[in-house]
């Protein structure tokens, strides 16, 4: 076995010149002209049960199942391309454990961790083969980096520290008495964020197991139905029976409280009877609208191809009506709003009548403990590392994400301290008082994750870089 040296690592940079340093740096029995779909097995990513957030970040993983075993030793090689090398650690884990559940032991298996470009950064394995948690097993790890070729160990290896041409011995020896082992406990004390986030995922009841999440009124065309205050005052001094068609419509422009615009809100007749629902055909109905509702009608008549030209699964019976879901509890009921793709999360509280559109979304609820979560630097820090769209600053806050959340549990002493400091906020949300009640707040949720100060400081590095 010859020593790994920068210019080695550099070299490989697909398929053949990998399979080339497996074979002359690790001594793998590859014969020459072998290819790797002769002696590697794809492994689909759903076959290791992982969520789509830690999916996302492995490009493919290959095992090495065609090699002579004969000639493999202990473990056999397990090859999985990362798309950043920070998280592998406890990507590793996640990978072991989905492993596991298919009857594979990780323990007999050596990692191969490399980059999009088939360059590897690390080889780890794990020692505990009778762990069940394979998130506590102990993994040992060698790695190093593009800029030098250090080794980063947690734990003894087999290979001597010499294998690295550009390592020395002494530098080895050091690493290994500052850290004995990578287990959870060490994981802490140097988080990263795949390892906070499992954190928070273990913590607490899942969101949509606590509370229903609903989307805001679809109108396809927002042009025609959103209105400001001025419009809606000129279609009511026009026909005051407009009003029973205009309702408040809550916007989110900034955290804890909410603006309003108005929304023309004509539910479907399939829903609700009007003086046109049971009309002959469309043309009959519109004409009875229009004299029922004549400023309504002449204000929409304006927009009146385009919504023509909407989607019928957005329309009511009728091109001029809207939703056939019914919001009566969602129009009523105080409840948490928040966009549905935002940059900066911003979650508020609505204790009045109002439907929001589609653009937001709604927890119809009234504990402020969980507005407080959610408008924490934790939940903020925690959507951006795993909800943030690709190629993209905003973050997607769909209800599926949403769901999944988990929610710490509260002391009723915790529980009335958010409570008091989020009411504080909604009672006065200008004062130059709240940058100091949301801090208060942000450490009140570290505290109900239980989460230590170099965990804190991650988020904190996180959610102002």
């Amino acid at each position: 076995m010859s020593k790994i040296t920068r210019d080695d690592i550099q070299r490989i940079g697909d398929e053949t010149t990998l399979l080339h340093f497996l074979e002359e740096k690790l001594n793998l029995p590859i014969l020459g002209e072998t290819t790797l779909a002769q002696i590697a097995l794809p492994l689909p990513l759903p076959f290791l049960g992982l969520d789509d957030a830690l999916a996302e970040q492995i490009i493919d993983c290959q095992d090495f199942s065609g090699l002579p075993k004969d000639n493999l030793g202990d473990r056999r090689p397990f090859f999985i391309r990362f798309r950043r090398e920070q998280d592998y650690p406890e990507i590793l884990r996640k990978v072991a454990e989905g492993l596991a559940q298919k009857n594979i032991d990780p323990s007999e298996i050596f990692f191969i961790c490399a980059d999009e470009n088939f360059q590897p950064f690390a080889f780890a394995y794990f020692n505990d083969s009778t762990s069940r948690n394979w998130y506590t097993a102990v993994l040992t790890a060698f790695s190093w980096t593009r800029e030098n070729t250090h080794i980063n160990t947690g734990s003894e290896h087999e290979l001597p520290a010499s294998f690295f041409g550009e390592a020395s011995a002494d530098e080895f020896e050091d690493n290994l008495e500052d850290k004995t082992e990578i287990n959870e406990s060490n994981v802490i004390e140097s988080p990263s964020d795949c390892a906070v986030s499992t954190k928070l995922e273990t913590i607490g009841t899942r969101l949509g197991a606590l509370e229903n999440i609903y989307s805001g009124i679809t109108t396809a065309y927002d042009l025609a139905f959103i209105i400001d205050a001025e419009t809606r005052d000129r279609l009511c001094a026009k026909a005051p029976n407009s009003n029973e068609l205009i309702k408040r419509s809550p916007r989110v422009n900034r955290k804890w409280t909410c603006d309003s615009k108005y929304l023309i809100y004509i539910p479907s007749s399939n829903i609700r009877q009007w003086r046109w629902s049971d009309a002959r055909n469309e043309s009959t109905a519109e004409r009875i609208f229009e004299e029922t509702y004549p400023a309504i009608y002449s204000y929409l008549n304006h927009h009146r191809d385009r919504l023509k030209k909407c989607n019928k699964s957005v329309q009511g019976k009728f091109y001029w009506e809207r939703s056939s879901r019914r919001l009566d509890a969602m129009l009523k009921r105080p409840k948490i709003i928040y966009p549905l793709y935002p940059t900066s999360i911003q979650a508020v509280y609505d204790s009045l009548e109002g439907i929001p559109t589609s653009s937001f979304c709604i927890i119809l609820t009234t504990d402020l403990s969980l507005l407080a979560i959610l408008n924490s630097n934790c939940f903020q820090w925690y959507a951006k590392t795993n909800y943030q769209k690709q190629g993209s600053n905003q973050v997607s806050l769909k209800k599926g994400n949403m769901q999944n959340f988990p929610i710490a549990p509260q002391t009723e002493t915790q529980k009335v301290e958010l409570l008091n400091l989020v009411q504080q906020i909604l009672d006065a949300p200008d004062s130059p008082n709240v940058p100091n009640l949301e801090e208060e707040i942000n450490m009140l949720v570290y505290d109900l994750y239980d989460l230590t100060s170099a965990e804190i400081a991650l988020i904190e590095k996180g959610h102002n870089p």
